[in-house]
């Protein structure tokens, strides 16, 4: 059997395209199904603000809560409040990573998470072109510390079925404790990657219910439950509480993004939107008069004409002017365009790269953002690392220009 931790709530609380009484609504909803757990968006810890998910552990009172946290950027006293109030407040598993996998941030949150007797998730990060082997020395260390739930996380969504089959079987080898799937589907590889997994001994699923599918990019809960169903890792899940649970999902997320998903012909339109993202005017350009049809009344007089005789040149030397600073010669630095966590590096320094070579993949507000090259060189230094947070603006590689 497969479980399923059921993500949709956490991206309607994320897209604002729900009130608090749709989403206890959906909450309770989410209830009947059977998942093994439902995933909810936790308030910032520097805020830790915890009324919400209080109110919807209310209306969910059987399924198990989680939430993910970032331990890599949260000081040890913010950390521990945190996790704290979570527990107190209704959450039951903590789905705990760090993008570069730094055993020391984990092994804080695992202690404090411990002393709630709450479950600790320990996520491993899949690095595009990180080796098998590595992979398995993190598990290990994790494991040693105490892990005893493990998520293996492709915030990318490169992790193919092959690999991850390759390496299931390798920690299903070295342990028997529970191991989940989180890949982001923005690629198209994650649905088939789910699949592969289940045949190599995966114990839950990271999905979102159809109807939002593609906003967070995380494979359809609906089309996983149909792939497995007959098979011997049959999910459990009540299709007619999901059906519900769908439609009311549906109903809603109409006023999202999907609100501006429209048919017209061949006319030009008019269209008035409305701050409110609803009530929206939309009129024929043929029934819009024009600014230029008003009444505007007589014009005034000309203003007289410019002086047609020039009287005396006024003239002066040329004032100097200090030459502009030079950059150094031939080397060209990329910045950053905004704020963001680095995920994953694509070149080593001493590569040749053409303009519009992909460098870097920045993650930002949960969208993977590739840093292009902006000339044809040789890559001279690497000025970041996987997993670090950068400013905008900030320098992250130079390029020796080529020529």
């Amino acid at each position: 059997m497969v479980e399923i931790c059921e993500t949709i709530l956490l991206e309607a609380q994320q897209s604002g395209s729900m009130d608090a009484s749709e989403i206890l609504a959906g909450a309770k909803l989410l209830d009947g199904i059977g998942y093994r757990a439902i995933e909810v968006m936790p308030p910032v810890p520097e805020v830790n603000d915890w009324g919400q998910i209080k109110k919807i552990r209310q209306a969910a009172k059987s399924t198990p809560l989680l939430v993910s946290a970032n331990v890599d950027s949260v000081s040890a006293e913010s950390l521990g409040s945190f996790i704290e109030s979570g527990a107190i407040n209704g959450v039951d598993i903590f789905r705990v990573y760090d993008r570069a996998n730094n055993l020391g941030h984990l092994e804080r949150a695992m202690k404090i998470i411990g002393r709630t007797q709450k479950t600790a998730e320990c996520t491993i990060t899949y690095n595009h072109g990180q080796d098998t082997e590595a992979m398995i020395k993190t598990f290990r260390a994790f494991k040693a510390k105490g892990c005893t739930s493990f998520c293996l996380s492709d915030a990318i969504g490169v992790l193919g079925p092959q690999k991850t089959i390759e390496l299931l079987t390798l920690l299903k080898k070295e342990t028997n404790t529970s191991i989940a799937l989180r890949i982001s589907s923005a690629p198209g590889l994650a649905a088939v990657a789910y699949y592969a997994a289940a045949g190599a001994g995966v114990d839950s699923l990271y999905c979102e219910l159809s109807p939002f599918y593609v906003r967070q990019s995380l494979p359809q809960t609906g089309a996983m439950v149909s792939a497995l169903s007959g098979s011997d890792w049959e999910t459990g899940l009540n299709l007619d509480a999901l059906d519900k649970a769908g439609r009311h999902f549906k109903k809603i997320g109409a006023r999202g993004p999907r609100a501006y998903d429209v048919d017209v012909s061949g006319n030009r339109y008019h269209v008035v939107v409305h701050p409110s993202g609803v009530d929206a005017e939309i009129t024929p350009a043929t029934q819009v008069k024009p600014g230029s049809s008003r009444t505007l009344g007589k014009p005034g007089p000309a203003k007289s004409a410019a002086p047609t005789r020039i009287t005396k040149a006024r003239t002066r030397p040329v004032d100097f002017m200090p030459a502009e600073k030079q950059t150094m010669r031939g080397i060209k630095k990329v910045p950053s365009t905004m704020e963001g966590t680095i995920l994953d590096v694509l070149i080593k320094e001493g590569d040749t790269v053409e303009r519009g070579t992909e460098l870097l993949v920045l993650e930002a507000m949960k969208m993977q953002n590739q840093v292009l090259c902006p000339v044809s060189g040789t890559v001279a230094e690497i000025l970041v690392k996987v997993g670090e947070t950068v400013k905008d603006g900030q320098d992250l590689v130079t390029i020796r220009i080529s020529g």
